[in-house]
Order: structure tokens, then C-alpha cells, then sequence
């Protein structure tokens, strides 16, 4: 938040022109800040940190609504996040990540603690730790 107040205090101000009305992020002619300039910008910053090949805005929505499934957000709250008008939209555009699945089975499932669900979770708890390495 700190620095969204500082961007309206201190940079929004300057860009303004009186054709600017209500946008809220502006480019340096004071004009609304194109959705693909943002995305470029986006792949551009990614790529100089070094944290991976490449991305999006786009990226950066999935990624953070697939984070919000994986820590248990209710999926309407996720739809509201993301502006979707319907839920069966959100549904499509999060996926059920392999973490997810697998907590639940162990929560869940009657047949999770016998002994061949525990010798695959060592495999797969191997396999993990091997594509990590």
C-alpha cells in the first residue's frame, strides 16, 4: 500500500492531465497505461531479476489465484479476485495443483494410511526431493 499512496501523492499527480480523468495508472503522456505496455513491462522486470524465462500479467493472475486455491481460499472470493462474472470461468482458469490433490487424499481418503499409500508417498516424496535437486 505504501507504495500505491506514494504513486498517488507524489507520480500520479504529475503525469495528470485534464484527459486523464479517474484512471488510476497513467503513462508518461498522462494517458491510460495500455494493457499490453503493462504486460511488457511485466516480462521485461521478470526477466532482469533472473526468477525465471519470462511471464505476464496474465502469469501474475493465474499464479496468484493457484496460490490462493492451494491455501484454501474459497473459490467465490478467488472469482471476485480475478473479476470473472462467473464462477465456471474461475473454475476453468484454476487447476487443481498435484500438492492440493495429494493433501487431500491424505486427509481424506479411508486407504491413505495403508502401508502401499506409504510406501508411494516416499516414492513420490523422493521423486520431489530428486526434481529439486
Amino acid at each position: 500500500m505504501e507504495c500505491l499512496t506514494f504513486y498517488l501523492d507524489n507520480i500520479r499527480p504529475k503525469l495528470a492531465t485534464l484527459a486523464s480523468g479517474s484512471t488510476l495508472f497513467l503513462n508518461n503522456s498522462g494517458r491510460s497505461f495500455q494493457k499490453c505496455r503493462m504486460s511488457e513491462l511485466v516480462t521485461k522486470y521478470i526477466l532482469l531479476s533472473g526468477v525465471a524465462t519470462g511471464g505476464s500479467c496474465g502469469t501474475l493472475r493465474h499464479s496468484a489465484a493457484t496460490h490462493m486455491l492451494e491455501e484454501d481460499a474459497d473459490l467465490r472470493y478467488i472469482q471476485e479476485f480475478l473479476g470473472h462474472a462467473d464462477i465456471s470461468t474461475t473454475q476453468i482458469y484454476t487447476h487443481v495443483s498435484k500438492k492440493k490433490l495429494h493433501k487431500v487424499y491424505q486427509s481424506s481418503h479411508p486407504s491413505a494410511m495403508t502401508s502401499l499409500s506409504i510406501a508411494m508417498r516416499k516414492f513420490f516424496e523422493a521423486a520431489s526431493k530428486a526434481k529439486e535437486a
